[in-house]
This record gives C-alpha cells, sequence and structure tokens, in this order.
C-alpha cells in the first residue's frame, strides 16, 4: 500500500506499508517499510522510489498478490500509472482502494450538496462538543429523548 503527501515544508513524500503472512505469528501482519521524500510527484518518480525501496528489501514483483493506494489517477489510472507500471511486472496484482480515502470523498460530495451555511455548522459540531462533558451529557439526553420518538 502506498500514499503520498506533502509535509509543513510541502516537500512530497511516498508512504510504503506491507501486508503479509507473517510465518512465526501464523497471521497476517502490517508493516511499515518506508517514508521517503519524492523528487518527481509523477507516476514516474512514485514508481522509481517504490521500486527503489522494493529492492531494498528485497521483495519480488511476482511474490506481491495486491496493490493498495488512495485511488488518485497518478497512481491507480488505467494509463501510465503506478497500477499499469506494477501490473506490467506481475499480471495477478489485485489493485484495491483505501477506505478511508472513499469515506472521505464521499462525504465531501455530500457536503457540497448542502446549503454553504449548514456545511459550516456541521463543521464545527464537532469542535462545540470535544471540550465539554456537559454538552456531551446534554446531547445524549436529547439524542435518547429523539429516538424514543
Amino acid at each position: 500500500m502506498i500514499d503520498e503527501w506533502s509535509d509543513l515544508q510541502m516537500k512530497p513524500h511516498l508512504g510504503v506499508v506491507v501486508l503479509y503472512y507473517n510465518t512465526k505469528l501464523a497471521k497476517i501482519t502490517t508493516r511499515f517499510l518506508s517514508l521517503i521524500e519524492l523528487e518527481e510527484v509523477n507516476s514516474d518518480g512514485i514508481f522509481a522510489k517504490l521500486e527503489e525501496v522494493l529492492l531494498d528489501y528485497g521483495l519480488d514483483y511476482k511474490n506481491m498478490i495486491g496493490y493498495g493506494s488512495d485511488g488518485a489517477a497518478v497512481v491507480s489510472g488505467c494509463n501510465n500509472s503506478v497500477w499499469t507500471r506494477l501490473l506490467s511486472k506481475n499480471s495477478n496484482l489485485i489493485r484495491f482502494t483505501c477506505v478511508c480515502h472513499s469515506l472521505a470523498k464521499v462525504a465531501e460530495e455530500a457536503f457540497s450538496e448542502l446549503p454553504s451555511r449548514m456545511s459550516a455548522i456541521l463543521k464545527m459540531v464537532p469542535k462545540w462538543f470535544k471540550k465539554s462533558d456537559k454538552r456531551k451529557k446534554e446531547y445524549t439526553a436529547l439524542f435518547e429523548s429523539m429516538e424514543s420518538l
């Protein structure tokens, strides 16, 4: 699984995580492999850094089962993406999209359908309850009373 983002200095980075069957523990294990600065934020640059990480750890494309990313075209698209490059190395790969990114897109789309004032109010709700136990209790009581209607 990979994800790319920019740090506070706006330098792009690539994070690489692997899921594998750990024979010693007899279970699927997740391991963070690398966080590496990207020189180019395009499919060439991202694939080159991913390939570098895989080589550093002695991982072979033939042993890969799946590939996960955020679904952006540069990493998951059908033309000239990291996905198509990996697929050319191993035609049996399965592609999946990060559930968190997918849910964030759904929420973003839903918010775009609301009147702008309503979406601003909904974004403020977590901050309103975050530091007040009294507000949380009052809300819970209100919610429970509404639930019985």
